[in-house]
């Protein structure tokens, strides 16, 4: 079962809850502190980490990657130095959360989520917030306002800035997410695709009245055109069949599975990509090389029973495989050449599904673990 996105108000007997307060102490884990990667799905076929790994995100210059790192209470930013091995993260004054970093195409901006959970273990409300700012001055601004949980945050150009949020109009506990865009000024945040009415409810079959949602969408990842957004799903096509027509033979091929999602951000339409890969997800793009990198699902499983995957170079619907790893990838980021990719992947023994991240060398298929056991601070502040 995937997780929910939100939780909704307890509603046990107090016996219910003690024994949860009980495993809530003795786990360490807080409700506050989710990852981007427990709140967006993850096929649970093994654990999440403890230490675990998330989102990786190479700078523009390919001479930084940063990427999320998870303990029992909490997730933060790491950021690794390749040239000079060395891991540093940028840290809130006010001791708030950051994650999710990602760097403008000049890499002199930064945008990133801060995370904040108000309220009591289940009763908590997430109050996630998109931030930007200057890698110079370290001084960052709100674009967002607090309402509901956010995610991958990623720059269209300079000046703006896509990413990942709740539908504030659905009441149900899972709540759908939505591709947003808002200025780096925090003016005109709004929700893409206007021609989101050629779509049919799928419980009416009349055209819908709600803005065109995701179930578990990847990082907005903007192409090298200027024109272009690229993102994975899950069920995109299929659940955009009203239930009553699901049965019918035109279509009868369109399943329930991982797919690349092409988005022209002009005119906010939205092309399935067809891709020569078994359930394609995670795209990332090498903006130097102009060339998709997709995590691709091998024909066969692993001892264990699980998926395994490895990454793939795409180039007019055809795919290479770039590396050589038949493990199952969680996550994934190629730099601006192509000549490396960042990749979080189980542990040895398979007990967590996001346990390591590798820097891998797609030219030798080389690859080191990467490890932030000394950290060093780069201090941040906030406005407002």
């Amino acid at each position: 079962m995937k997780p929910s996105f939100r939780i909704a108000p307890w509603h046990r007997p107090l016996s219910a809850f003690l024994a949860l307060a009980l495993l809530l102490l003795f786990s360490g884990a807080g409700a506050g502190d989710k990852s981007a990667l427990e709140l967006f799905g993850a096929r649970k076929d093994m654990a999440l980490g403890s230490p675990g790994f998330s989102s990786p995100r190479f700078s523009p210059d390919g001479k930084l990657v940063a990427f999320d790192t998870c303990d029992k209470s909490k997730c933060e930013n790491v950021v690794y130095d390749i040239a000079n091995d060395r891991y540093f993260a940028y840290r809130d004054k006010q001791g708030r959360r950051i994650n999710n970093v990602s760097f403008s195409p000049s890499g002199k901006k930064l945008t990133f989520v801060m995370r904040v959970q108000r309220g009591f273990l289940w009763w908590g409300e997430p109050q996630d917030r998109i931030v930007v700012g200057s890698v110079q001055d370290m001084r960052f601004t709100f674009v967002t306002p607090p309402e509901g949980m956010k995610a991958y945050p990623e720059f269209w150009g300079e000046e703006a800035v896509l990413f990942i949020g709740e539908d504030p109009t659905d009441t149900g506990r899972r709540k759908s997410k939505l591709l947003y865009m808002v200025g780096v000024d925090g003016k005109a945040a709004r929700p893409l695709f206007k021609d989101f009415h050629k779509y049919k409810d799928v419980n009416t079959s009349l055209p819908r009245t709600r803005p065109l949602d995701f179930y578990e969408p990847s990082r907005p990842r903007p192409l090298w055109d200027g024109k272009h957004v690229v993102m994975s799903d899950y069920g995109f096509s299929k659940s955009r069949i009203p239930h009553a027509e699901r049965h019918d033979v035109k279509h009868k091929d369109v399943k329930y599975q991982y797919e690349v999602l092409r988005i022209l951000i002009s005119d906010e339409n939205v092309t399935p990509m067809p891709i020569a890969v078994t359930e394609p997800y995670k795209p990332a793009s090498a903006n130097a090389a102009k060339r998709l990198y997709v995590v691709g699902r091998l024909d066969r499983e692993s001892a264990g029973g699980s998926y395994v995957h490895d990454v793939f170079a795409v180039r007019d619907g055809k795919a290479e495989r770039v590396s050589r790893l038949a493990v199952y990838i969680f996550d994934m980021d190629v730099n601006p050449d192509g000549t490396f990719l960042a990749l979080v992947v189980p542990t040895p023994d398979r007990s967590f599904i996001n346990g390591r991240i590798l820097l891998y060398d797609t030219r030798n298929h080389n690859h080191r673990e990467l490890k932030p056991k000394a950290v060093s601070e780069l201090l941040v502040h906030i406005d407002g």
